[in-house]
């Protein structure tokens, strides 16, 4: 090993506080030392939104790999997406790294693995079990834990069995974290009391008093959030979603690891079906774009438009991705409250398959019941789009007196993209029963 490099990990090999601060040059609030600094092998962390969780676990990671030759880090988010945020939010500690020390303590790094000269590497996945499965690994870091799809066989039959040989060798760390959803996850449970896990709760109150948030924002977002995104979002509390009509482990279900949006720009072949929810002024539209691939669907494009859109745009934007998709079979539209004139103005510009429907109470309850069992049966998959998961988890039902569905989204919040969606989905019922469009 270089004399230098030997010089510093001995220098920072029991101080992990002291690397980040000396060697990275970061300062770390106090919350952040605490949870640097604590050397359990089963570490829990509830970090409210802003409060730098990534960036201490960054400093954990980096430390272990470098500081311990020979190792595997192991990084598992939701998606590959959210996998790569967390790569690219350690790079910049990477980069902090004088140069001549970096070129010594780095080999190669790519956009999902990071290789030290001393043997160690991080390595950065997807929910994937069939992609993770046989990795070995001496530290594991799950990033937002609470929007695991099938989390608890991720957690018993994938990732502890990882650390099995390297808790011979003394290692075997698995670190959990996330933004508390609701209380039927794996990560609700990993959180309580007795589950051997060493616990680190920060709600805004640290953040505020360290001077990272100011108490204004904090202010402002007690105004703009719902109080049980708030208390999700910066109490870093869990919230009881039993009054959505999308629970947020149903949600989580149907996220797909792998799967991104489609750009406007993109020439796709296959079968589509596509929901279009208009609005102007106080909602936005949206335009949904459903892939069917024999009873299972794949939510792989989603616009929402500027507020103060024009229609005319709107029906400009479907036009152009008809011409861009193999084969488009319906265009489901919103026309409740604006009449028939934009459906008709889509038929006019030729595009295919155009249904208006008025959402009425009994329409919604057959939309909303036939997206709901897709997502039930694992047959619509998503994107893990924190936007869209909002909405799909927002939306309120209650039983009316003779034995209907009501749906409703609190008031400051948006249900624009899950009606988009929704239509897109159901006019894959509609399609497959054969309706002819006239």
């Amino acid at each position: 090993m270089n004399p230098r490099l030997e010089e510093l990990i001995q220098k920072f090999k029991n101080d992990p506080v002291a690397f980040a601060e000396k060697f990275l040059g970061i300062k770390l609030f106090e919350y952040q030392k605490r949870l640097v600094r604590d050397r359990n092998k089963r570490i829990v962390a509830r970090f409210c939104r802003q409060s730098g969780k990534t960036l201490s676990f960054g400093v954990k990671i980096l430390w272990f790999a470098i500081t311990h030759p020979n190792v595997t880090v192991v990084v598992v988010s939701p998606c590959l997406r959210q996998s790569r945020n967390v790569r690219d939010k350690i790079e910049p500690l990477i980069m902090a790294i004088p140069k001549p020390i970096r070129k010594i303590i780095f080999k190669k790094i790519q956009r999902e693995q990071i290789y030290l000269r001393n043997g160690s590497k991080i390595k950065f996945f997807p929910n994937s079990p069939d992609l993770i499965r046989g990795e070995t690994a001496d530290l594991i870091f799950v990033d937002e834990a609470a929007m695991f799809r099938e989390d608890r066989y991720l957690f018993n039959n994938i990732l502890k069995p990882m650390l099995a040989t390297t808790e011979r060798k003394g290692y075997g760390y698995l670190y959990v974290a996330s933004t508390p959803k609701n209380k039927r996850s794996m990560f609700y449970e990993i959180c309580q009391p007795g589950s051997g896990f060493s616990h680190h709760h920060v709600s805004w109150r640290e953040p505020v008093q360290e001077g990272l948030i100011s108490r204004d924002f904090i202010e402002e977002m007690k105004k703009e959030l719902l109080p049980a995104e708030f208390q999700a979002e910066f109490e870093a509390e869990f919230v009881d979603d039993a009054d959505s009509w999308l629970p947020y482990d149903l949600i989580a279900n149907c996220i797909d690891p792998y799967l991104e949006y489609y750009s406007f720009e993109a020439c796709l072949e296959g079968e589509f079906y596509m929901g279009v929810d208009l609005g102007k002024y106080q909602d936005h539209s949206v335009v949904a774009v459903i892939k069917r691939e024999g009873e299972n669907l794949k939510l792989v494009h989603l616009h929402q438009f500027p507020l103060k859109t024009s229609y005319t745009a709107v029906i400009g934007y479907v036009k152009a991705l008809c011409e861009k998709y193999d084969y488009v079979n319906a265009v489901y539209v919103d026309q409740t409250g604006i009449g028939e004139y934009v459906v008709e103005d889509m038929r006019k510009s030729l595009i295919p398959g155009v249904k208006g429907v008025v959402l009425t109470l009994n329409q919604k309850e057959e939309i909303m019941t036939f997206l709901k069992q897709k997502m039930i049966n694992k047959q619509l998959a998503i994107p893990y789009d924190e936007g869209l998961i909002s909405e799909l988890n927002v939306e309120k039902f209650e039983i009316t007196h003779d034995g209907h569905l009501k749906f409703s989204h609190p008031k400051g919040t948006h249900d624009d993209r899950l009606w988009a969606l929704a239509l897109a989905t159901y006019a894959t019922k509609k399609s497959k029963e054969k309706t002819i469009f006239l």
